[in-house]
């Protein structure tokens, strides 16, 4: 198989995959049910009473929750950071491409 037959395959799989996804729901009727959870109790079960624990306890506790599983982590300041090539292949698809590798 030729490598430009191989890229046609993959892309062709990767439609058919995103045609498989199941459409929007514009019904709210068919919504499951769903409780959110109680914003005045953290995460070691312990209650919020005061505007105190607010500020000082649950709220930073709800900003780590949202920063990790909304944003993810993002590497400290001053990180060393850097982008190389790796490789270089100007016959890529028999000549009609220039492949480039990066390593980040």
């Amino acid at each position: 198989m030729q490598p430009c037959q191989v890229a046609l395959l993959v892309l062709l799989t990767a439609a058919a995959l995103v045609a498989q996804q199941p459409s929007a729901n514009y019904d709210e009727a068919r919504v499951p049910a769903y409780v959110l959870p109680d914003p005045l109790i953290r995460v070691d079960g312990s209650r919020v009473t005061t505007p105190h624990a607010w500020r000082s306890l649950r709220r930073p506790e709800l900003l780590r929750l949202f920063a990790s599983h909304v944003y993810g982590r993002t590497p400290a300041s001053g990180a060393a950071m850097g982008a190389a090539f790796t490789d270089t292949d100007p016959l890529a698809f028999g000549g009609r491409s220039t492949r480039k590798l990066v390593t980040l």
